[in-house]
């Protein structure tokens, strides 16, 4: 059995000689201006990074709304730090760019400036990787969309991120807008409904997520509709029961799409109905799925997870796990950024991988389902004249029912030990 040190070799060597990687730059973010460090704020790395580089960013609460326009930029939380800011938005991206974002917490200040996540007219790829979105509360005032929207955008990839409902409005957690997005291993849950005494009438819960013209891919999801509002006003008043809202909705003028792969779907509860009000009636609960305008296609076969620890120093060891049908065989999809969302007819779910890509054959998955770190132990070393290097991996597992299913993409930077 191979390693994976020399399997990393054999991936790197065709980039050695690229000079491409090499030539792009990591800047240290630290809000302390800790030693080594280069800016105190994202906004400033923003600012001052060329398209191409990588903004390695420490530990420490980041009081800001980061604004990506057009930007070709990697933002990485450095490992084990808790990195926080207000909001992320990335604008205007075009074909060709790319921008990741990796490890970091969104945490909205108030409800006039509370945007969690905005990407918006976006031809490039966007990787949203290991991130916990919180509540949202600005809307777009054009669309209505609330805290976490994707419009207009072409290839939008969120992986293994958790998706907070929103603390005053009630809209869907997370809304995508004339776009193509793809979900991986995301959790979201809608926002329950709002005291009948705040609106004169009880109020249904919201989606996790909302389609609205737009195409999506979700593997290994689970989505919990918005609970309907509770038959009780703060102020005594009775009421009936709201509504629970569906986990995920389709909607739109023109329909919208959903191929889901190894999801959860748990509707909103009805709302109940306090026992003091006796005439009152509890909420209806939601549906799983509700198609207003659209097509669900689900399968149920199991998706293979996989998971790395990222960024990682040269020379350490490769922290990663992966799981699948046991006894399946699975390939390794390694690429060097984000990439557009692409389907074949052969692959049961989308790639997201960038080009140039190279495939090779990886491990069975083992009897017990897992393959990890400790099964397979290895590290990862930097080719001569690279201070880091940014990789890309998607995982393809055979199963005898849907064939090639694809993944949860990770990617990994690895650095130099003296970053």
């Amino acid at each position: 059995m191979r390693s994976l040190t020399s399997i990393a070799f054999a991936l790197v060597a065709p980039l050695a000689t690229a000079g491409e990687a090499a030539a792009q730059t990591v800047w240290v973010v630290d809000a302390f201006g800790g030693a080594g460090s280069h800016f105190t704020t994202i906004s400033d790395g923003v600012a001052g990074a060329a398209d191409g580089d990588t903004l390695l960013v420490r530990d420490g609460h980041y009081f800001e709304n980061v604004v990506l326009d057009d930007r070709d930029l990697s933002i990485v939380a450095d490992t084990t730090s808790w990195v926080v800011v207000y909001g992320f938005e990335v604008r205007n991206l075009s074909a060709g760019r790319a921008v990741l974002i990796n490890g970091i917490e969104t945490a909205p200040r108030t409800i006039e400036s509370g945007y969690s996540l905005r990407i918006v007219d976006c031809a490039g790829p966007v990787l949203i990787e290991e991130c916990v979105l919180g509540s949202g509360e600005q809307t777009n005032p054009t669309s209505g969309s609330g805290g976490k929207f994707v419009e207009r955008s072409t290839d939008v990839t969120f992986a293994r991120c958790i998706l907070e409902p929103e603390v005053f409005l009630v809209v869907p957690t997370l809304v995508l807008r004339e776009s193509r997005v793809a979900l991986f291993e995301c959790w979201a849950t809608g926002r329950e409904g709002s005291p009948p005494a705040l609106f004169g009438a009880p109020q249904s819960g919201t989606p996790a997520v909302e389609l609205i013209e737009s195409i999506a891919t979700l593997s290994a999801c689970r989505l919990t509709g918005g609970a309907g509002s509770y038959g009780l006003g703060p102020f005594g008043t009775c009421s009936d029961g709201g509504d629970g809202a569906p986990a995920l909705r389709l909607g739109g003028v023109t329909p919208s799409t959903a191929t889901t792969i190894d999801c959860e779907f748990v509707p909103g509860a009805g709302g109940q109905v306090d026992p003091t009000c006796p005439t009152n009636v509890p909420g209806v609960d939601g549906s799983q799925v509700e198609i207003l305008n659209g097509t669900h296609t689900p399968t149920g076969t199991l998706a293979p997870l996989y998971r790395l620890v990222t960024p990682l120093r040269s020379g350490e060891l490769l922290n990663f796990d992966l799981s699948g049908v046991p006894g399946s065989q699975t390939w390794l999809l390694i690429g060097f950024g984000p990439g557009p969302i692409a389907g074949h007819p052969i692959l049961t779910g989308v790639v997201t991988v960038g080009a140039p890509q190279l495939m090779i054959p990886f491990f069975p998955v083992p009897p017990d389902g897992n393959l990890t770190y400790e099964d397979l132990p290895g590290t990862i070393l930097l080719p001569p004249g690279f201070s880091h290097l940014e990789l890309h991996f998607q995982h393809l597992m055979y199963e005898p029912v849907q064939g090639l299913v694809v993944g949860t993409p990770a990617s990994l930077l690895v650095l130099d030990p003296a970053f």
